[in-house]
């Protein structure tokens, strides 16, 4: 039991880990967080030899999480799209562009940092 909680705990972070993006690109497809869900239990399965009782209870609870993790996002859009209506509605057009350009120099260093984990991520491999 100790050990679904340990894999639940890990899959919750790497997971949430990979979530934080700009709200004008979706945070994961869902197709992406299944899959990041699948290798997750791979990955515990082999790192922690579970038996194939655990494997099949740790991927139900990780197909669980997943699934509200996709949901959860999904909302989270929909209420920062909605605050940035709002955000605009407010700001005057000079505003408006100086707004544009420092959420593209933000989208740019996330993408650089994104990169920069990648390759930390492949070296860990």
């Amino acid at each position: 039991m100790k050990s679904l909680v340990v894999c639940s705990a890990i899959f919750a972070v790497s997971l949430g880990a990979g979530l934080a993006q700009d709200i004008d690109e979706p945070i994961k497809p869902a197709e992406r967080i299944k899959e990041m869900t699948r290798k997750n239990t791979e990955r515990l399965s082999k790192e922690l030899m579970l038996s194939e009782q655990q494997v099949q209870e740790v991927a139900k609870i990780n197909e669980e999480f997943a699934e509200e993790i996709i949901r959860l996002n999904e909302k989270r859009l929909q209420v920062a799209q909605k605050r940035e209506q709002k955000l605009r509605n407010v700001l005057t057009d000079e505003q408006n562009k100086q707004y544009e350009k420092l959420k593209e120099n933000r989208v740019e260093k996330r993408r650089e940092q994104r990169k920069k984990r990648r390759e930390l991520w492949k070296k860990e491999d």
